[in-house]
């Protein structure tokens, strides 16, 4: 009778077990519904403005536009679709990179060339003109290194496009480096910093931190996460460290399988 009832509340126990474990898993899976349709609000509304701007712009030049009119207004609509054209790829990115459809194409390139390149992406990438202080620097010299520079541009293009958005006034440091095989990018800024308790999802997809607050910034918050995975893809880490208020600085290594000297 002692053992009968004994295996009864053992079987109850691990009923109550089950049910509980099966609860949580209920609650991530609503939540996940709930963060996806908060994303999808996000999206649409972040591809409604760049589109409604286009179409503004557009009805203003059809209505007899004179030359100034035209010279003034089509930065403008240039500027709306570059922001829709980054939003749309952004997402295709995701797309393809969960459904393990991007590849990875390495190519022997120097190391001088990505810090070129990034050059250009800040003039391209601070569209508003802010008044930041920037720096470039890479060590060592004449380093030539094999990846997929497409990819490795692509990360750097949305840390520094991460960094210029959420900093005001201030400084952005971008370093490159290669250390112990593996070739090291840090960009570091100024800017408003990320709470502590933020910090592990930052990396997360369909997540907005304290939309209220990081709204003014606008944006689809999906660069973090592109980095993320892609760094992944390379078999490379990402790590960041940041304090409100004070700014951030994001930390990628990438392995470099065939280095060249």
């Amino acid at each position: 009778m002692k053992t009968e009832t004994g295996i009864i509340q053992n079987l109850k126990q691990q009923l109550k077990i089950a049910n509980e474990k099966l609860a949580i898993a209920n609650n991530k899976l609503r939540r996940a519904d709930e963060l996806k349709t908060e994303f999808l609000n996000n999206i649409t509304h972040e591809l409604r403005t760049p589109v409604s701007g286009i179409l503004a712009v557009l009805s203003i030049l059809d209505e007899k536009s004179t030359t100034k009119d035209y010279q003034r207004n089509i930065p403008l609509i240039a500027k709306n679709a570059k922001n829709l054209l980054s939003i749309i790829n952004s997402l295709l990115d995701i797309s393809k990179i969960d459904a393990k459809k991007m590849k990875l194409r390495k190519t022997k390139v120097p190391l001088e060339l990505i810090v070129k390149d990034s050059k250009i992406l800040i003039d391209n990438l601070n569209q508003e003109q802010k008044e930041l202080d920037f720096s470039l620097s890479f060590t060592p010299k004449d380093q030539f290194i094999q990846l997929d520079y497409g990819k490795t541009l692509q990360i750097v293009s949305h840390l520094i496009s991460n960094a210029i958005k959420f900093t005001d006034s201030g400084k952005i440091i971008i370093d490159f480096s290669v250390v112990d095989d593996n070739l090291q990018i840090m960009v570091k800024d100024t800017g408003i910093g990320i709470a502590k308790e933020d910090l592990a999802c930052i990396f997360e997809p369909f997540i907005q931190l304290d939309c209220g607050y990081t709204r003014k910034y606008k944006g689809a918050g999906l660069g973090l996460t592109i980095v993320k995975k892609i760094v992944e893809m390379m078999n490379g880490d990402i790590w960041v460290a940041s304090e409100k208020e004070v700014g951030s600085s994001f930390t990628i290594t990438i392995p470099l399988t065939n280095k060249v000297k």
